[in-house]
């Protein structure tokens, strides 16, 4: 065989080729599961769209959750193109802000870990609470809208369970109850914004109620989705799951063909070049990106392009 293998070019143009021919051919977007700027990487010369194949993430992909996006339409439905600047095009919807953002979520073991945990549950209760709104605001698609308690611990397991279905309706004990073992542990009272923990306190006492179960699910379901996450708020008041290096500021944005939303950052804000860098995917409560995404085409709305660097 006359092969030359060239060992000249870097890694990041490797992986960078390597992905611009996989979406200017399929259009897939669980590309980007792994990618963005809103996680720590280690190749410096990287587009935000390339995964560091050298520094995974341990966040989970959120898209799998969501698979019916679909993920992968044509290229030409979703804007995919190579400028001739050798930039990567595309288009998107703008739907949003980040507000507000809390650290990430980390730790799982130990007393000092457990305090940490309550910690991050606490402001992200008073985050929610002080920038949402009840009933919670459905933006898109339009539907009725749930209470904000309801909103809250869906969007902390993106409202999903291991088979890929929406979380049953009881799961609120799961998080209710798991706040109580936390603060059993940690030898502190259980308290909540949104629920009076009190009232429960004889189910959770009991170590053969149903609650225990539910409390298991919840949890397994909250490491897939908010290990290495953080919570947040939009400016129109959506509660959300976003890349631990997202900022208030941040735009989320729809692509077509995307199974969930991918949060987005302008490049330079002195310059409107229309270059962004992508932080990562995300969950929004109540943004199913496919019903979102007809109803913008149905509204006449379409989206832009935009150059990802």
């Amino acid at each position: 065989l006359d092969l030359h293998p060239n060992y000249v070019v870097s890694v990041e143009e490797v992986l960078k080729n390597a992905v611009n021919k996989l979406l200017l051919r399929y259009g897939t977007l669980e590309l980007f599961c792994k990618a963005g700027g809103g996680f720590d990487r280690t190749l410096p010369g990287l587009p935000s769209y390339v995964a560091d194949w050298s520094h995974i993430p341990t966040a989970q992909p959120l898209y799998w959750h969501f698979y019916e996006g679909p993920q992968t339409v044509t290229p030409k439905e979703s804007g995919i193109s190579l400028h001739r600047n050798g930039k990567l095009q595309m288009k998107l919807f703008d739907l949003d802000y980040i507000e507000k953002v809390s650290e990430p979520l980390l730790g799982a073991g130990g007393i000092d870990e457990s305090r940490r945990l309550l910690s991050w549950f606490d402001a992200a209760e008073q985050m929610a609470v002080s920038g949402a709104r009840d009933p919670y605001p459905m933006i898109a698609p339009s539907r009725p809208g749930v209470s904000l308690f309801e909103a809250f611990w869906r969007t902390i397991i993106a409202n999903s369970t291991s088979k890929r279905t929406r979380a049953p309706e009881d799961w609120y004990h799961g998080y209710l109850r798991y706040k109580c073992t936390l603060s059993k542990r940690c030898e502190m009272t259980p308290t909540s914004l949104f629920e009076s923990l009190e009232q429960y306190q004889d189910q959770y006492r009991d170590p053969m109620d149903r609650t225990v179960a539910t409390m298991m699910d919840w949890f397994n379901m909250m490491l897939i989705t908010s290990w290495n996450r953080a919570f947040c708020v939009t400016r129109n008041g959506m509660l959300g799951l976003v890349p631990p290096g997202a900022l208030p500021g941040d735009l989320v944005s729809l692509l077509p063909g995307g199974a969930v939303p991918f949060v987005m950052r302008p490049k330079d804000l002195s310059e409107s070049n229309g270059e962004l860098e992508l932080v990562g995917e995300s969950y929004f409560h109540g943004v199913t990106a496919i019903d979102a995404m007809k109803e913008f085409r149905n509204d006449g709305k379409e989206p832009h392009s935009i150059f990802l660097v």
